[in-house]
């Protein structure tokens, strides 16, 4: 994710933010797919996360990451706004944990919606 507070004060880019996101379906019968779970979480950080990307990629990725900042609740809101979009009549829970480059706490945010 890219930081907006970074990215608002910074005259040539913005710092970036390695993070733990889950997401817990309550009550949902084995009804969901990990996969479409997966895909819609992937949907809500500031750019697609990778395993390995070549040096081009990282470019376009960046840059990606950049005019989509997001701070933690805005990444939580998000993704409860489209699991209750997919699995609406379920209460979805959903909570992460930015590892901050730059400051000496991490910071974490959870929500819940029904």
């Amino acid at each position: 994710m890219c930081c907006p507070s970074s990215k608002k004060i910074s005259k040539y880019g913005a710092h970036s933010q390695r993070c733990s996101l889950i997401t817990t379906i309550l009550n949902c019968e084995n009804k969901v797919k990990i996969e479409d779970m997966s895909n819609i979480m992937q949907e809500c950080f500031s750019s697609p996360v990778f395993s390995v990307i070549k040096r081009e990629d990282e470019k376009y990725l960046t840059e990606k990451a950049y005019e989509n900042p997001k701070f933690s609740e805005d990444l939580i809101r998000d993704v409860l706004i489209k699991m209750k979009e997919k699995y609406s009549g379920y209460e979805i829970i959903a909570e992460m944990e930015n590892y901050e480059s730059i400051h000496s706490h991490n910071v974490y945010a959870k929500g819940r919606i029904k």
